[in-house]
């Protein structure tokens, strides 16, 4: 006897999100512009302070990390990481305030220019994360297990863990807030192109009454016009 496996209809795909927990998309999406911008500073200022570690005539050391000096024996490969996060940190702390002023300002960003904004920073939301998960694995393979002995390091990896979480959430709803404006435009389009330029048919009949009657009005009336040239021929054909 074999299983019958019957296709649920009252299943709902995850993707795109209906709401951003108690939020609507458009309110989530702007909580997370600017959850995105302040931690993407913070990191951003953490990697200058690193910066701030390879020079040996600052003597700059960061408290409660590992000394500078032994990180200086390997400063290539920390350098490129630093390097690529910097400018990743500030590609994407100015995408978050651009879309944060596009919808604060709904007047001069309309919503057919807001949705190529979305799409684009989440797509380069979702690069970001990729590549900082990629140079965190990198630093924490020469750290190890000493990485949660310190307390600026300990902050450091927890505060990494947290903001993931949160780019990837936000991430989401970013998605699901522009497939949301691709939808409302697409039904839009629809109902203009189903009815012409989109003219109501209702004022589009009482119109065309009131041409016509301004018409009849011009001739005064007169059944045997030129409007009422067929009427006519009818009359005195039954004659």
């Amino acid at each position: 006897m074999g299983w019958k496996l019957k296709k649920r209809t009252d299943v709902e795909p995850m993707l795109p999100l209906k709401h951003c927990l108690c939020f609507d998309n458009r309110m989530g999406t702007f909580i997370g512009c600017i959850i995105i911008t302040i931690t993407a500073f913070v990191e951003l200022v953490t990697v200058f302070l690193d910066w701030l570690t390879y020079d040996e005539n600052l003597k700059f050391e960061i408290h409660g990390a590992f000394r500078s000096f032994w990180k200086r024996l390997f400063w290539k490969g920390f350098a490129i990481c630093d390097g690529i996060m910097t400018l990743a940190h500030i590609i994407i702390i100015v995408m978050a305030v651009y879309v944060l002023v596009a919808i604060l300002r709904p007047r001069v960003y309309k919503i057919y220019d807001l949705l190529p904004a979305l799409k684009g920073f989440y797509i380069l939301l979702s690069i970001y994360i990729l590549v900082e998960l990629g140079i965190s694995c990198y630093v924490y393979s020469w750290y190890g297990l000493a990485g949660w002995r310190l307390p600026f390091l300990v902050w450091k990896n927890l505060f990494y863990i947290i903001r993931f979480l949160c780019n990837v959430g936000f991430c989401l709803v970013i998605y699901s807030y522009a497939c949301e404006i691709d939808t409302e435009l697409g039904s839009s389009s629809g109902d203009k192109a189903a009815f012409g330029n989109g003219d109501d048919p209702i004022n589009i009949d009482a119109q065309q009454q009131q041409q016509q009657q301004q018409q009849f009005l011009m001739h005064g009336g007169n059944p045997y016009s030129a409007i009422g040239s067929y009427a006519a021929s009818d009359v005195y054909a039954q004659a």
